[in-house]
């Protein structure tokens, strides 16, 4: 069981395999992205024209998080084909880059053998959690946990010396780059690293200068500080504007939203009922702390889940995508936690020696094949029944001006009314508290937003005005102004909104209290409204998490002589 060539091969197994499945998923799932990921794809098209986030549309996300959407976006201007579909596939690809550089930090040195014990289970851990999350690929979450897992690895090996004396500088320095990015995808993230490093540090026992310069400021670390300084500093230079209205009234009114929600508990009786991931975590987590105190990598994983953790409870959402650290870090750490039990029991040892004996006479000398294999068989079988579960239920994207086809179950809601009532390129209002049920529609039926991307601001402008403090009102009340000003002015354009949906209650009163709710009044035609709760829409469509209470959306169609 301690030969590395079977575990390598075993880990490499499954890093295809999981590469295959979700790439013959998606090559049939064109259109399928959960709604945060799609909205701020959205951003990144509208960013791909020109545009500037927080100047010419606002949203919350942080400007990496929305520069790097662009990225799919540039690439379906030029290839035609859906940026929905570009996006997943380029996760796919990312997710394969990752467990490769896992791999590749495990080879050569007779001392990397124990992580190439553990590699299969690290493998298993992130291919369990794709698959179980698979719904929300391509969310923050999702990202944060692909790039950020190489750097864990890369940090277990430079402090227990098993890559001291390694020549090559490449991996470490992509490792640290990539740990990078994922910290700049949200702010919250920069507390993972001080945590992470924080755990490193006093791992090392006895501190001594040598030893912290040797085995702790390594390539990776390095790499990836001077990464977060010269991509903060590019974006700076670039886009100054960007930078001081992300840091001004954005992260204000990000900062007030965590306050007001952790001040009233907010979620109580409106968010998805999620318990089950809670006790999951719990369950993973206590089971691999026995074996946390003796492996710094366990260690590390249980301290990403925790932190993970934390990110779920203080999410003022808790939705399912916000639960991906906590249950994939913790299922890396309880797999890790096996290999050891396993280990350390004799008998189950020699089974598995045997086993790894047969396979390595067998398979190991035919890799290539048998890997080979593997991919084709695994791609053209997620194809296949991906495929024969939607037949009858596809359209062509040629409507939207992409090649390829679309399936109608992956369309979101209100999708019947959005394709009969505007066209390809229209601007298209659907505005709620959160970015369910605008996103992923809109960017799926390739329509535009307005300036305000989704309602982020509404709720926590409502609740300024009620309890804060008149300084805190005054730093926000040019962003509120000029807020409600531009979205008058495009409800007044020569190009308004060709189709208006707004949620009824305090969406519909706060825009009727800045005048927005007349102009639509007299400019466009009330048609029959719609719900998340119609019969129609939920026979069509899977559910969506939503938080607080369904309620229907008011539509106006602009009239015709407008």
């Amino acid at each position: 069981m301690n030969k590395p060539s079977f575990n390598l091969f075993i880990s490499a197994a499954i890093a295809l395999s999981l590469f295959a499945l979700t790439a013959g998923h998606f090559t049939v799932h064109q259109l399928a992205m959960a709604p945060e990921p799609a909205m701020r794809l959205s951003c990144g098209m509208q960013i791909a024209s020109g545009a500037r986030p927080y100047l010419d549309f606002l949203d919350n996300s942080s400007p990496f998080a929305l520069y790097l959407a662009s990225l799919p976006a540039l690439i379906s201007k030029i290839i035609f084909v859906h940026p929905i579909c570009i996006t997943n596939l380029l996760v796919v690809a990312l997710t394969l880059i990752s467990l490769l550089m896992l791999l590749a930090s495990s080879r050569g040195r007779p001392r990397l053998r124990l992580l190439q014990y553990y590699l299969p289970a690290v493998f298993a851990g992130v291919a369990l959690t794709q698959y179980y999350f698979l719904q929300y690929f391509a969310s923050e979450s999702v990202l944060f946990f692909l790039l950020f897992l190489p750097y864990l690895t890369q940090r277990y090996l430079s402090l227990s010396a098993a890559a001291a004396k390694t020549k090559n500088a490449f991996l470490p320095i992509l490792t640290g780059f990539c740990a990078a990015l994922a910290l700049l995808l949200n702010p919250i993230y920069l507390a993972a690293l001080l945590s992470v490093e924080f755990t490193c540090l006093f791992s090392l026992g006895d501190l001594s200068l040598t030893k912290i310069r040797r085995r702790y400021f390594t390539t990776e670390l390095k790499a990836c500080l001077v990464s977060l300084l010269l991509l903060c500093l590019v974006l700076l230079c670039l886009a100054p504007m960007v930078v001081r209205e992300y840091l001004g009234p954005i992260c204000q009114i990000n900062q007030l939203a965590f306050e007001y929600f952790n001040d009233d508990l907010a979620f109580v009786g409106k968010s998805p009922d999620r318990r089950d991931l809670v006790y999951t975590f719990v369950v993973f987590f206590v089971l691999s702390l026995p074996v946390a105190g003796r492996c710094l990598l366990t260690r590390l994983m249980c301290l990403m889940a925790a932190y993970g953790f934390g990110c779920f409870v203080f999410s003022a959402t808790l939705f399912t995508d916000k639960g991906i650290l906590m249950i994939g870090y913790s299922l890396v750490a309880l797999l890790l936690a096996a290999v050891r039990y396993v280990r350390s029991y004799k008998p189950a040892k020699r089974f598995l020696a045997s086993l790894v004996s047969l396979a390595e006479g067998q398979l190991v000398p035919r890799i290539l094949q048998v890997l080979s294999i593997c991919t084709i068989v695994c791609f053209v079988g997620s194809y296949y029944a991906a495929n024969k579960s939607t037949t009858g239920n596809t359209f062509s994207l040629k409507e939207l001006g992409y090649y390829g086809f679309g399936l109608e179950r992956d369309l979101s809601f209100f999708s019947k009314t959005v394709r009969h009532d505007s066209a390809v390129r229209d601007l298209v209002w659907i505005y709620s508290e959160q970015v369910s049920p605008a996103f992923p529609l809109l960017t799926q039926l390739r329509r535009h937003s307005g300036y305000l991307v989704w309602g982020f601001p509404l709720h926590t402008l409502k609740i300024l005005h009620q309890r804060g403090t008149p300084a805190q009102i005054e730093k926000l009340a040019n962003f509120e102004a000029t807020m409600f000003n531009r979205l008058r002015i495009e409800a007044l354009s020569p190009h308004p909104p060709t189709l208006v949906l707004i949620e009824d209650g305090e969406v519909r009163d706060l825009f009727k209290a800045n005048g927005i709710t007349a102009i639509i009044e007299q400019n466009y035609t009330s048609i029959d409204s719609c719900s998340p709760l119609n019969g129609d829409e939920i026979a069509s469509h899977d559910p969506y998490e939503y938080l607080g209470y369904r309620v229907s959306f008011s539509t106006d169609k602009l009239k015709l002589d407008k």
